[in-house]
C-alpha cells in the first residue's frame, strides 16, 4: 500500500460519509495495518475485529 493508495482510499471514505454511510474496515491484512497507522492521513472509519460486531453495531 502506497501513500497515494492511502490517499485514494481516504477520498473514498470520505465519499461514502458523505452518502450518510458509516464504513468499516474488517479483516485488515497486517502490513495494511501498519502502512494505514504510519500514514499522516487519519481516515474517518472505525476497525473491527470481526464482521459480527459490525452487525451488531448497526442493529443498535
Amino acid at each position: 500500500m502506497t501513500q497515494g493508495g492511502v490517499k485514494s482510499f481516504d477520498s473514498l471514505v470520505e465519499s461514502l460519509v458523505l452518502m450518510g454511510v458509516e464504513p468499516s474496515i474488517v479483516g485488515i491484512k497486517p502490513n495494511h495495518a501498519f502502512c494505514l497507522n504510519k500514514s499522516p492521513i487519519r481516515l474517518n472509519i472505525s476497525y473491527k475485529s470481526s464482521l459480527e460486531k459490525v452487525l451488531k453495531h448497526i442493529k443498535r
